[in-house]
């Protein structure tokens, strides 16, 4: 960019002396600016002999010499100063002596002086040339601005002149500008004042100097006062000289409040004590409480005992409600709260997390705890999280502590959030705590808790040998909670002693409740087979209903062979209705437990019950158990029983694709020609492929012509399927090739269907060529729409009517011409269809739609181009409309007539 090539410059020079308009502004300024940019001697003096404005606005710094100062282009500035440039004159970073300041250019500030430049003029980033200079940092600059008079009480965004010396750490030049009057407590800046900011950047000499120079030591800045910010850094020298000088010890503000508070948390030790011992407050409150709060929260022990000598309030309220003894104990600063236990702090002062006792047993803190009951602490006292500090104690699993508080007095039945002392001992698993609890009184059935109570609880956490203490002790083993009771807990988790252990203590085996209903239904939900026959063995009723029904249909349902076998022995009903499949039977079929299902059915299951999925000869049907329905048929089950999905057992096998069970089913007398929603078996076997199966139903006098199902008839179904040889086979078997359906009749669905072996054989069997019906309305209709060539030929040499007309006025030329299709159009040209039937509606519809081949085919073999509809017009208008212009030429050559008028309308329409 700085690069300027001889051969320009002298291009310029020879321009500028042939009369080029110096003072010319374009994009970059004038020609003054540009040279003085590229630093063209040469060319800038020549402009300024020239007339070249010196002071012309613009570019990218403002003028000429903003611009030369920016390029630091000394002997340029020079040049244009002496030229008479306007030294005031602001640009992009203020004025040129800010600009010179900004890079540092010594001279240039000296010239820009003599010459007049007013030091105090406000711009540029830092606001002045004096701030500026102190911001690079410049300090000869600096120095020789003051002493030619800057305002060194100037403000700016950053405070004073003497605030950016203090924070640049520039020691002459701050005494300097106090020697030259700079206001030593100017507020501004970052940090508030000099005094602060010098303090903040941790400059100490620079401090020392401010605060000699009579700087005000109690200002507040954003860390409060000089002496806050002092301590904050830890100067501690810089701490003495303020307290000399009078600042203010307790003066408020800052982050932690006052100077005693910030020492105490930083924390700074020496002078923490060094503010004590000059007298400060001791008991001011702050956001965190007082000095001995803080003191111990940090574990300052020494600043401990300094404060409580010179008479800090042992029991203050901390900011969280406590005292410091509570702050200590939080933050298990033992030796501190010993400190101030024997200094006289109230023992059962109350926090937000209970009593110092309930805190010292949260944090374990044995000897503390001892020492708070010695000096009086009520051991029973409430508050915290768990209540008191028995439970807090359990809570933590601080077992020692635990046992110092029972056998302090702590009251072994006092409730807390979670339950009485034994719930909660019993939840930790804290087996040498409960039989002390118990010793003491402990209620052993108190109610609380999540689980309910002490029993529930231990058997909920899985706490074998406590649940066997407190069952052993007497626990009520019929209590119930929301979960249920201790026999359904001991269930859950698989507790086969404690199991024995309560039906031996007389627990109610057969308790209604809980997600299972009871005990048993429990057990066989969780597959415990053990504690199963445990339960049976001990009274439980086995016809009890539950979420699956009685207890022989649960089993069932998970497949619990052996329990069966033992539900059965002991007299279970094997015909009991419940349960998501209703019987115990039909359970094992849905869930294909196959070697119960044949235990039931041999223990006197009643085989032709009706369930959800039918009879169990249908269920079974269903789930393709083919040696079940050998049994069912064996036992006597009712083959043609109605019920279920599919209403049949044999409908039920072919829906699901069981061919063997089908045909086991009508080799032992099924009725084939039984209906449902979905037809009769023989559509069943057609909608599957099931080629052995039509031939044995049809066999067995299936009713080749039976009306039902989706597609109307068996016929139908084939072809909807695509079954080509089924369908071939019924027809065989006298299917009738006349039959109608929603989709027309069987003509018409091989002809759609492209089925060519089948049209053939159902124009020999005697179909209608011409019957209505369907979709399509006609075979023809429907070969043309799939644009099957040969079996629309079949059926033109079999009598089709190539003229037959359809809804819409669709005939086969129509169907034809939309196919495009040339060999179907001549096809049906050559066999009589009328080229201008209905308007020429062939013609028409091929040139709306854009098939140019079906229109040149048409018009070679005479449709007249001219012929109108009512409906629809010209095939013209209708090729014009569409937008086909190839077609509207073709049609015109065959000697269609314009419209002119209808032409410029529909021109005009669609912008051709």
């Amino acid at each position: 960019m700085r690069h300027w090539p001889r051969k320009r410059e002298n291009i310029a020079q020879l321009l500028i002396e042939n009369g080029a308009d110096v003072n010319f502004q374009g994009a970059y300024g004038t020609a003054l600016t540009m040279a003085s940019w590229y630093g063209i001697e040469k060319i800038v003096l020549l402009l300024l002999e020239r007339g070249a404005d010196v002071n012309a606005r613009g570019g990218q710094y403002g003028s000429p010499l903003h611009t030369a100062l920016a390029m630091k282009l000394e002997k340029i500035a020079q040049l244009l100063i002496k030229n008479e440039a306007n030294v005031n004159l602001q640009g992009e970073h203020g004025t040129a002596l800010m600009t010179a300041v900004w890079y540092g250019m010594e001279k240039i500030v000296l010239l820009l002086l003599k010459r007049g430049a007013d030091m105090n003029t406000c711009g540029g980033q830092y606001g002045c040339a004096l701030h500026t200079a102190l911001v690079r940092p410049k300090e000869k600059i600096a120095q020789l601005l003051i002493e030619n008079g800057a305002d060194v009480n100037l403000q700016g965004e950053h405070g004073t002149a003497l605030t950016m010396a203090s924070r640049y750490g520039m020691e002459s030049i701050v005494l300097l500008l106090l020697k030259r009057g700079a206001d030593v407590n100017a507020r501004g800046g970052q940090y508030g004042s000099p005094l602060h900011t010098a303090l903040a950047m941790k400059l100490e000499k620079i401090a020392q100097l401010l605060i000699k120079n009579e700087a005000n030591v109690n200002l507040q800045g954003e860390h409060g006062t000089a002496l806050m910010t002092a301590v904050w850094y830890g100067m501690e020298k810089i701490v003495l000289l303020l307290l000399k000088r009078g600042a203010d010890m307790n003066a408020c503000g800052g982050q932690y409040g006052c100077a005693l508070h910030t020492a105490l948390v930083r924390p700074k030790e020496k002078i923490a004590q060094l503010l004590i011992e000059n007298g400060a407050d001791v008991n001011l409150q702050g956001e965190h409480g007082t000095a001995l709060t803080m003191a111990s929260r940090h574990g300052m022990a020494s600043i401990v005992l300094l404060l409580l000598k010179r008479g800090a309030d042992v029991n203050a309220h901390n900011g969280s409600g406590g005292s410091a003894l509570h702050t200590a104990l939080a933050m298990k600063r033992e030796n501190i709260a010993q400190l101030l236990i024997e200094n006289g702090a109230d023992v059962n002062l109350q926090s937000e997390h209970g009593a110092a006792l309930t805190t010292a047993a949260w944090y374990g803190m044995e000897k503390t705890v001892l020492l708070l009951l010695q000096q009086g602490a009520d051991v029973n006292a409430h508050g915290g999280k768990y209540g008191c500090a028995l439970n807090t104690a359990l809570a933590k699993k601080k077992e020692k502590i635990a046992q110092l508080l029972i056998e302090n007095g702590a009251d072994v039945n006092l409730q807390g959030k979670h339950g009485a002392p034994l719930t909660m001992a019993s939840w930790y698993g804290m087996e040498s705590i409960v039989p002390l609890l118990l010793e003491r009184g402990a209620d052993i059935n108190a109610r609380g808790g999540p689980d309910g109570c002490a029993l529930h609880t231990a058997l909920a956490m899985k706490r074998e040998n406590i649940a066997q203490m407190l069952i052993e002790n007497g626990a009520d083993v019929n209590l119930w909670s929301e979960h249920g009771g201790a026999l359904m807990a001991a269930v859950w988790y698989g507790m086969e002693k404690i199991v024995l252990l309560l039906l031996k203590r007389g627990v109610n085996v057969n308790a209604y409740g809980g997600q299972y209903r009871c005990a048993l239904h429990m057990a066989l939900a969780l597959k415990q087979e053990k504690i199963t026959q445990l339960l049976i063995e001990n009274g439980a009723d086995m016809n009890l209903q539950g979420e699956y029904g009685g207890a022989l249909t649960t089993a069932s349902y998970y497949g619990m062979k052996n329990v069966i076998v033992l539900l059965l022995k002991r007299g279970a009903d094997v015909n009991a209705r419940g349960g998501r499949y209703n019987f115990a039977l039909h359970t094992a079929l849905a869930n294909k437990h196959e070697k119960i299902a044949q235990l039931l059915i041999e223990n006197g299951a009643n085989i032709n019950l009706q369930g959800e999925h039918g009879g169990a000869l249908a269920t079974a049907s269903w789930y393709g158990m083919e040696n079940i329905v050998v049994l069912l048929l064996e036992r006597g089950a009712d083959i043609n029983a109605r019920g279920g999905r599919y209403d049949f057992a044999l409908h039920t096998a072919l829906a699901n694709g069981h061919e063997k069970i089908a045909q086991l089913l009508i080799e032992s007398g099924a009725d084939v020609n039984l209906q449902d929603e979905h037809g009769g078996a023989l559509t069943a076997a057609i909608s599957k492929g099931m080629e052995e199966i039509v031939l044995l139903l049809l066999e067995r006098g299936a009713e080749v012509n039976a009306r039902g199902g989706q597609y109307g008839c068996a016929l139908h179904t084939a072809f909807a399927k695509k079954r080509e040889k089924i369908a071939k086979l019924l027809i065989e078997n006298g299917a009738d090739v006349n039959i109608q359906s929603d989709d027309g009749g069987a003509l018409t669905r091989a002809s759609f269907y492209g089925m060519e072996s089948i049209v053939r054989l159902l124009l020999e069997r005697g179909a209608a060529v011409n019957a209505r019906g369907g979709r399509c309305e006609f075979a023809l209709h429907g070969a043309l729409t799939n644009r099957h060539r040969k079996i629309a030929r079949l059926l033109i040499e079999n009598g089709a009517d190539v003229n037959v007309l359809g809804k819409n006025l669709c005939s086969p030329l129509v169907l034809a011409a939309y196919s495009v299709d040339q060999n179907l159009i001549r096809l049906l040209i050559d066999n009589g269809a009328d080229l201008n039937a209905h308007g020429g509606m062939a013609l028409l519809r091929a040139s709306r739609d854009g098939h140019e081949d079906a229109v040149r085919v048409l018009l070679e073999n005479g449709a007249d181009a001219n012929l109108q509809n009512k409906k629809y017009g010209s095939a013209l208008l209708a090729a014009f409309d569409g937008g086909h212009r190839a077609i509207v030429r073709l049609l015109v050559e065959y000697g269609a007539k314009v419209d002119w008028s209808e032409m410029h309308r529909l021109e005009r329409i669609h912008g051709w």
